[in-house]
């Protein structure tokens, strides 16, 4: 997918339907199309659930981090001065 959108100028559907059309030429359209339907449901569960990742443990992460940085500056003691 990499290669066909970088050195051929593909858009993603692009690069799918020349996928699609190649393995047609040798495998038949049947099993073209299944395997086709194959590479997008494992594509679609990778980003869902990458997505669900993110949701569920970096943002609120990054929230609780953020969160105690900004209470810890609000309560933060000043540094002594040194005589």
């Amino acid at each position: 997918m990499k290669i066909l959108r970088d050195r051929r100028g593909l858009s993603r559907v692009g690069a799918i339907g020349f996928g699609l059309r190649n393995r047609a030429c040798s495998q038949g359209l049947l099993r073209s199309s299944a395997k086709t339907m194959a590479i997008l449901a494992a594509d679609s569960l990778r980003g869902t659930a990458l997505l669900a990742l993110r949701l569920a443990l970096i943002y609120p992460v990054k929230v609780v981090r953020k969160s105690i940085k900004t209470v810890a500056s609000l309560f933060g003691t000043k540094p002594k001065a040194s005589s």
